[in-house]
């Protein structure tokens, strides 16, 4: 793209044939017309710039064009990152059993809104609702698209012609994932918000305050991407439930990280609230992910009063944010696993799903796994040495909490890590690992134990392809 020419030159030189470009381009797994558009793009680029290179260099750059894209195509990769619910590479791994569960219901035709039992039209994601109800100690439940959607679903059926006033606590405006931020969802709901107390302290009183005949919603949101330490302060839910009743005013709860299991006992780390006990604490509403600490598929749930949860059905805006037939059949499995952990309430057992897995492990198991992918790799030219480390949870949620992790780190004579960590993308299936105070690492918390073979496989191919490129470099 950087090509620069006589202008004259350019002028004259004709640009070939998109047909000759396709002929050539044959071998691409990119469909002919995706590939033709492709083409023209580029060719327009450097026709635009008066800047038309020669054919063998189009011929290249199209080639170099085309694989890149061809990567853009959703595929499997090892997390080698440490960060368990990674954002970049769809948080909550699933279950293989997940996928064979989703597959047989959706071959063909199935009973997404179909009643079995009398023949006719039934109510989508109902046995899910129950379910999640029944997880969350709640009255009722129902599913949407995302977190996100929950929020904006709870705030458009709380608004009235004279009631447009949301309380959130400057504490709580935060920005979420992609650059969306509280106050701008409340807008685009049609909401005025309304700041009440500081950004590190505010107390009850400054809600009672606050409250007008204008207000609509309560509105507390969990700061699961970002804590605040020292002098600090704010309203328990319990406190703002009780004030939300006695002055008739709905209490909404954002809860996000959406942990259906107690993260202190399973995981010894610190303890995330869940959804069960801000319900039992007096909230009208609480909304949470799917695909944070409940380990399932991106969706956004909401429980609570079933008085508000059939209000947020009836909304309008209700059809548009509903999840479709394959994110209910993951839901539905995912639900199950944690309900059937339950079995023994007396001894309830960690939901079998593979975030858990990877957030369970002992750091002596994974250095042993360490020891064997080292000894399994073989390597006479590519430095490989077992380090300890932390690793994250992710995915927005627990931004405070390191848990003990071991690393492999990989180095090669005269080559630099960035290119180290480019040649691990390029394995079959890529590998992503990360860059560390100037050396390549593989983190061992977030790849699965029966990955460790492929780990070693990649470390031998790259030895060999970067080895030989530094040799005939040399």
């Amino acid at each position: 793209m950087g090509f620069q020419m006589n202008q004259s030159d350019s002028n004259r030189r004709r640009p070939p044939s998109i047909d000759s470009l396709l002929r050539k381009t044959d071998s691409y797994p990119i469909p002919r017309l995706l590939r033709k558009r492709l083409i023209q793009d580029l060719l327009r680029v450097w026709q635009q710039e008066h800047s038309l290179p020669d054919t063998a260099f189009i011929e290249a750059a199209i080639g170099s064009h085309l694989e890149r894209i061809e990567k853009g195509h959703l595929q499997p990769v090892i997390n080698a990152t440490g960060v368990v619910l990674h954002t970049n590479m769809g948080r909550a791994p699933f279950h293989m059993d997940l996928c064979v569960h989703v597959n047989q219901s959706l071959i063909g035709y199935n009973s997404l809104e179909l009643d079995l039992n009398t023949g006719k039209r039934g109510k989508r994601g109902a046995l899910v609702e129950k379910a999640l109800a029944v997880l969350t100690c709640s009255e009722s439940a129902t599913v949407v698209n995302n977190c996100a959607s929950a929020l904006i679903l709870i705030l458009s059926a709380c608004k009235l012609k004279d009631r447009r006033e949301v309380l959130v606590s400057r504490s709580e405006l935060v920005q979420i994932g992609g650059g969306f931020r509280i106050p701008e969802i409340l807008e685009s709901a049609g909401l005025q918000l309304k700041e009440i107390g500081t950004t590190n302290r505010t107390h009850i009183n400054d809600y009672k305050k606050s409250i007008t005949d204008e207000t609509a919603l309560i509105l507390k949101v969990h700061q699961s991407n970002f804590y605040m330490d020292g002098f600090v302060e704010s309203a328990s839910i319990k406190d703002l439930a009780e004030l939300a009743k006695s002055q008739q005013i709905p209490f909404a709860v954002d809860l996000g990280s959406g942990a259906l299991i107690h993260t202190a006992s399973h995981f010894g780390i610190e303890e995330e609230p869940t959804p069960e006990s801000i319900v039992q604490k007096g909230a009208d509403m609480v909304c949470f992910s799917g695909d944070k600490l409940m380990a399932g598929p991106q969706a956004g749930i909401i429980v609570g009063k079933e008085t508000w949860i059939e209000r947020l059905k009836s909304n309008p805006f209700f059809r548009a944010l509903r999840p479709d037939k394959m994110v209910l059949s993951a839901l539905e499995f995912t639900v199950q696993k944690h309900l059937e952990s339950k079995n023994d309430p007396e001894s309830p057992k960690l939901p079998d799903l593979p975030a858990y897995e990877l957030l369970s492990q002992s750091r002596q198991n994974l250095k042993d796994r360490a020891d064997a992918i080292l000894k399994a790799s073989n390597c006479r030219t590519v430095d490989l040495n077992i380090i300890e480390t932390d690793s994250e949870v992710g995915g927005g949620t627990m931004p405070r909490t390191r848990m003990a992790s071991i690393a492999i780190e990989v180095s090669i004579q005269s080559i630099k890590p960035d290119t180290i960590a480019r040649s691990f993308r390029e394995c079959h299936p890529p590998v992503i690992g990360y860059v560390q105070q100037g050396s390549f690492r593989l983190n061992l918390r977030t790849i699965f134990s029966d990955q460790d073979e492929t780990i070693s496989a990649c470390i031998q191919q790259i030895e060999e392809k970067l080895v030989l490129r530094s040799s005939k470099e040399a």
